[in-house]
């Protein structure tokens, strides 16, 4: 074993489809948006502390009169506090932290009430489960007639609890083009509907990377995501873990000790193993779709595992005639993987003498370049 794996964790890739349910339901949804006015209000507000601001503040400093726009001063406070940015104590404004929020990030959410459809997911790799949102809008009247019967069959059914708990918190919807949201208020009752969405997520562990690609409500999706914060060490200690292997994970060395008799003929000679999990699964974050993980590194399990792995891998080698150098440079190959432990290679004479005294079977090509090389000394 080389130094060279020492540390190594494999590439991991899991990946799964989204779940996704929608529902048309009534509410208020506060879109995230560039007011540089309120944004001046804010800042104002902050420079002003405890003491607050007031309509005669904001037209002398931001508005530059003091007389003929204290009106106008007074508006802007009045927006700035429907919006839960600044609340009002006594005859002045204070910022709220909605408020403060606002100014580190330069966005405003501004509440608009109406009829929504809300595509989410409660997928736990999702941050923040709602992926877009859309005013409905009323059907044109064929539409509407067309359509009847299927309406009259559909019935307001209860939002689930983990997209009632999205209320009053903010994000950025994954599966659309945009600023953040919030959801300020859902009736506890909405339409379930067809959904009409593709949704695949793809993390790439040792990258630390997460992709949310397909399509949702017939728009194209492309969306990195933040991974989970989990090491590459971390994922690849569960699924070996769920495979039962972690105790034959060799942390020092990072390889699988495996016997000899559960080898595959090519993992002998490279060895490495593609490792094929059917349904990985990681705590907290579900079940994956099924992947193979390549190039895993693997060690003998003992030292008669290690010898009669060397010594399958020097009659592999057999495929000329085995001269006194072909021979020593075959030892060496076949030995190289094992070089924790101190293995003695059968020499020449003794495989070509082996292959005399075994009668049971006619001999093969590798017998021949065995015998003719040691009879003519080659």
């Amino acid at each position: 074993m080389t130094t060279s794996n020492r540390n190594f964790i494999p590439g991991i890739h899991l990946e799964r489809d989204l779940k996704v349910q929608c529902y048309r339901v009534i509410g208020e949804v506060a879109k995230a948006g560039k007011r540089s006015e309120l944004m001046a209000v804010l800042q104002r507000a902050a420079e002003q502390g405890e003491r607050g601001t007031d309509a005669r503040d904001i037209a002398c400093h931001l508005l530059f009169d003091e007389q003929s726009r204290t009106v106008v001063g007074q508006r802007l406070l009045q927006i700035a506090e429907s919006y839960c940015l600044l609340e009002r104590h006594e005859r002045s404004y204070i910022l709220t932290d909605s408020g403060r929020v606002a100014l580190q990030s330069g966005q405003v959410f501004i509440p608009e009430a109406g009829v929504w459809t809300v595509w989410a997911s409660d997928d736990p790799l999702l941050g923040y489960p709602v992926l877009r949102v859309e005013p409905w809008r009323e059907p044109a009247a064929r539409e509407e007639v067309r359509g009847k019967a299927n309406q009259e069959q559909r019935r307001p059914e209860e939002l689930p609890g983990w997209l009632k708990r999205c209320i009053g918190h903010s994000g950025k919807p994954a599966a659309a083009a945009g600023n953040a949201l919030r959801l300020d208020r859902l009736e506890a009752k909405g339409e379930k509907v067809d959904a009409d969405s593709q949704l695949r997520m793809s993390w790439d562990i040792r990258a630390g990377t997460l992709h949310l690609k397909g399509s949702c409500a017939q728009a194209s999706v492309d969306t990195v995501l933040p991974a989970p914060r989990l090491t590459a060490a971390q994922v690849w200690q569960q699924l070996l873990e769920q495979q039962r292997l972690w105790d034959s994970w060799d942390q020092v060395l990072s390889a699988l000790r495996v016997s000899f008799a559960e080898t595959e003929p090519v993992e002998r000679e490279s060895m490495q193993r593609v490792l094929r999990i059917s349904w990985p699964q990681l705590k907290g974050l579900g079940t994956f779709r099924a992947t193979e993980i390549r190039q895993v590194p693997l060690l003998a399990a003992s030292f008669e595992d290690a010898e009669e792995w060397a010594e399958w891998r020097l009659l592999e080698r057999l495929r000329d005639y085995a001269t006194c150098e072909r021979f020593a440079t075959w030892q060496q190959e076949a030995t190289a993987p094992f070089t924790e432990f101190d293995l003695t290679m059968p020499e020449r004479a003794e495989l070509a003498q082996a292959v005399l005294d075994d009668e049971s079977e006619r001999q093969t090509a590798q017998d021949w370049y065995l015998l003719a090389a040691e009879d003519w000394s080659l």
